[in-house]
C-alpha cells in the first residue's frame, strides 16, 4: 500500500485530540475521530507506519484487529506540528459536513438502494447500538429521511430510508474532496522527487556548467 501523509497526519491529530493523562486512544470507540473517510485497512496500515517511525507511545495491537495508543511521542508531536505548518490544520471533508467513515458508508448504501432499506435492518458491519447514533446523525443533518414503504401488492409496509437532495450533494462533495486529497498526495510525491533530484544532482550540474564556462 502506498504511504499517504494525509492519513498519517489525521491519525496523529486524532490521537492528540483524544489522549489525556488518564486515557489513551482506543480504536474500538475512537476510530471515528480520524477524519478524512479512510478505510479501516488504510488506517491500520498507517498506524503501523506511525509506530515504525517512532510517532506513537504505548501502541498495543490486539488480536481482533483493534489497537490502543497511549499518546504521541515527542517525535510524533513534532511531525504533526511541522506538517500542519506546511499543509494547514487537519480538516474534515468540509467545515460543515464532518461525518465519520461508518456513517458515510450508511449514506452510500441508502443512495445505492434508495427506498429499499428498512431503517431497522441497516447493515454496516456494526451492531444496532452502533448504527442508530449514526442514523440519527444523518437524520439530524437532513441527509436521510424515513418514507412510507409499500409491499409488492401496493399495500403499506414498514418504513424505508431515502436519501435527500442534501445527502446527494454531500456525497458529491465527499468524492470531490477525496479526489482533491489524491491530487495533493501526487503533488507531495512530485515535490519530494524534485527536491531529491536537486539535492543529489544540483552541485554536479553547477560544476558542469562552471567547467563549460571556463573552457569557453
Amino acid at each position: 500500500m502506498k504511504l499517504n501523509e494525509s492519513c498519517i497526519t489525521a491519525i496523529l491529530q486524532a490521537v492528540q485530540d483524544v489522549s489525556t493523562m488518564d486515557n489513551g486512544f482506543n480504536s474500538k470507540k475512537d476510530i471515528d475521530s480520524i477524519v478524512g473517510g479512510y478505510s479501516e485497512e488504510e488506517i491500520i496500515y498507517h498506524v503501523r507506519q506511525c509506530e515504525l517511525n517512532g510517532f506513537l507511545y504505548g501502541y498495543k495491537p490486539c488480536n481482533d484487529g483493534s489497537f490502543e495508543i497511549d499518546d504521541l511521542t515527542p517525535k510524533g508531536h513534532e511531525y504533526l506540528e511541522r506538517n500542519k505548518k506546511f499543509w494547514g490544520d487537519v480538516k474534515p471533508v468540509s467545515q460543515t459536513l464532518n461525518l465519520p467513515k461508518q456513517t458515510i458508508n450508511i449514506l452510500k448504501a441508502v443512495k445505492k438502494n434508495d427506498g429499499l432499506i428498512n431503517p431497522y435492518l441497516v447493515v454496516n458491519g456494526c451492531s444496532d447500538d452502533e448504527n442508530w447514533p449514526r442514523l440519527q446523525q444523518l437524520f439530524d443533518k437532513n441527509l436521510l429521511y424515513k418514507d412510507q414503504g409499500y409491499s409488492e401488492d401496493g399495500s403499506p409496509d414498514s418504513p424505508v430510508l431515502r436519501i435527500s437532495n442534501e445527502g446527494k450533494a454531500f456525497l458529491t462533495d465527499y468524492e470531490s474532496e477525496k479526489r482533491g486529497k489524491r491530487n495533493k498526495d501526487i503533488r507531495t510525491i512530485f515535490i519530494t522527487a524534485l527536491t531529491t533530484i536537486v539535492i543529489n544532482w544540483g552541485p554536479k550540474i553547477i560544476l558542469f556548467l562552471i567547467g563549460i564556462i571556463k573552457a569557453s
